[in-house]
């Protein structure tokens, strides 16, 4: 159980998920911010962010910079941390890019490891992984809870047939070392929820997101 400035942050006896009080400091991990990048996440953890942020929750968007320099980027009650540097998220042949996920793994270590006291709360997408390790570490010296979205599971298989025998052997044990980064999985697919064990609890998907207060 672990005090945060307004109150007491903790577990119920029996493991289910339990509320911190008002306000929460909270901290979205998503390498894609809608509308500047387009898709059902995108628009998800947008609508996310402005409705926690207008509960009243202190919220930042940490993404990496998908704008040119200088626009103006406006999420309503949310502070938004772009990092740097602008990569493409895709290869020529539509695949996701390995550097792109690598860098932006690494700003969100740096950004943990200088702000990481200033959260109670770091919510992120699993993918594209680095970015969660860099949150597993930075939990250690800070001790932020750890929520984590699991919208999808990737067999060895798959993962070989979208990169290759050896990088896509090498992204499917990245994915397994995700899993046993201790964490409150939330979990979307019903099928992957018996898959995520070493170190993950797992509680059910919110279908609202203001909801997931009460996961916190």
């Amino acid at each position: 159980m672990r005090t945060t400035r307004s109150g007491t942050a903790g577990e119920a006896s029996d493991g289910r998920c339990v509320s911190l009080p008002l306000p929460v400091r909270i901290c979205l991990v998503y390498d894609c911010l809608f509308p500047y990048t387009v898709g059902g996440a995108e628009r998800w953890y947008r609508n996310l962010a402005e409705r926690l942020a207008a509960e009243g929750h202190e919220v930042t968007f940490l993404t990496r910079r998908q704008w040119d320099r200088g626009t103006k980027v406006d999420v309503p009650g949310v502070r938004v941390v772009a990092l740097e540097p602008r990569i493409s998220l895709y290869t020529d042949d539509g695949r996701r890019r390995i550097d792109q996920a690598l860098v932006f793994g690494a700003g969100c270590l740096g950004h943990f490891a200088r702000h990481g006291g200033d959260y109670d709360v770091v919510h992120t997408a699993s993918f594209p992984y680095f970015s969660l390790l860099a949150a597993g570490v930075a939990r250690r010296l800070h001790g932020f809870r750890l929520l984590v979205d699991w919208h999808e599971l990737w067999t060895l298989a798959y993962w070989q047939s979208y990169v290759g025998g050896v990088a896509g052997r090498i992204g499917w044990l990245v994915q397994r070392l995700c899993m046993r980064v201790p964490q409150r999985a939330l979990l979307w697919p019903a099928p992957s929820r018996p898959s995520l064990r070493n170190g993950t609890r797992d509680c059910p998907r919110p279908t609202d997101p203001a909801s997931n207060t009460l996961w916190w």
